[in-house]
């Protein structure tokens, strides 16, 4: 995924999360309001229980899992530090950065040598 396209979806995740969460609190209202409804009415015929059943499982299963979705989702804020991330991970795994650390090792070597023989 280019990086470009990583930092709209951060700038995104936001409202996504937002939408998820308001989804999820009207579905749970929609929920209770059924039940009271349900409670309320006296239909004894089975196949209507049995579709009042099916509908009820339905709207527990879509808000559990909108629940979910909007707990696992990032922040904006974690999505950037991802990317900060992963770029630092391929920075250090350069080729001019293995460069670096071999120059940075030798002169290291060479100090100490020096400070060796300044003790001597």
């Amino acid at each position: 995924m280019s990086i470009e396209l990583f930092i709209y979806i951060a700038s995104i995740v936001g409202d996504i999360k937002a939408v998820i969460g308001l989804t999820t609190i009207a579905f749970f209202m929609v929920m209770v309001v059924y039940e009271i409804i349900t409670a309320i009415d006296d239909g004894y015929n089975s196949e209507y229980i049995k579709n009042r059943v099916n509908i009820r499982n339905k709207l527990v299963i879509a808000t559990i899992v909108l629940a979910f979705i909007s707990a696992l989702l990032p922040n904006e804020r974690t999505m950037y530090m991802m990317a900060g991330a992963h770029i630092g991970k391929e920075a250090i795994e350069s080729e001019t950065a293995s460069k670096i650390h071999k120059i940075i090792d030798k002169k290291l070597d060479e100090y100490m040598l020096q400070l060796e023989g300044d003790k001597k």
